[in-house]
């Protein structure tokens, strides 16, 4: 089974995160794209923008999960090590492709509303480095990251 590289380049990471998967340095800055650039900052990528129900309704719904699976400093990398429970249904020069729904340790359903839950959260608010608009879908996501309809059609989780 493959591992990650040795010399991977890190970033720091949010104090919302683990203690497990944040890196020590005080040197090492998140990479933001946006705006046409590409830079490294030490501004905060964070804002408070919902209540505690919804932060709660999003942790339940997939955050935490995810969280877990995410990969650590140390170099172990949960998430990975799922997908490669099963052989990948394909591979090519950008790598291997795997059926994750077929997969019974792994929750689509949870990796989806995570996703769709970091997009929706970011579309609440102007950040410096740019916009993000989910345009007509907007509403349509955030009722089904409530769980007050279906999945929205025209979108796919992949």
């Amino acid at each position: 089974m493959p591992r990650l590289p040795e010399n991977k380049a890190a970033r720091k990471q949010p104090s919302c995160l683990p203690r497990h998967i944040r890196l020590p340095a005080d040197d090492l800055h998140p990479i933001v794209v946006g705006g046409g650039r590409v830079r490294a900052t030490t501004d905060q990528l964070q804002d408070e923008l919902l209540c505690q129900d919804c932060e709660r309704m999003l942790s339940d719904g997939g955050e935490s999960w995810m969280v877990g699976e995410f990969c650590a400093v140390e170099r172990s990398f949960p998430f990975y090590d799922l997908l490669y429970q099963q052989t990948p249904i394909d591979a090519d020069a950008d790598g291997d492709n795997f059926a994750a729904g077929t997969n019974p340790a792994i929750d689509v359903q949870k990796i989806s509303h995570f996703a769709l839950g970091i997009f929706w959260k970011a579309s609440l608010h102007p950040w410096e480095f740019g916009e993000i608009s989910l345009g007509p879908y907007g509403e349509t996501i955030r009722t089904w990251l409530r769980g007050e309809s279906a999945f929205p059609q025209n979108l796919a989780s992949m």
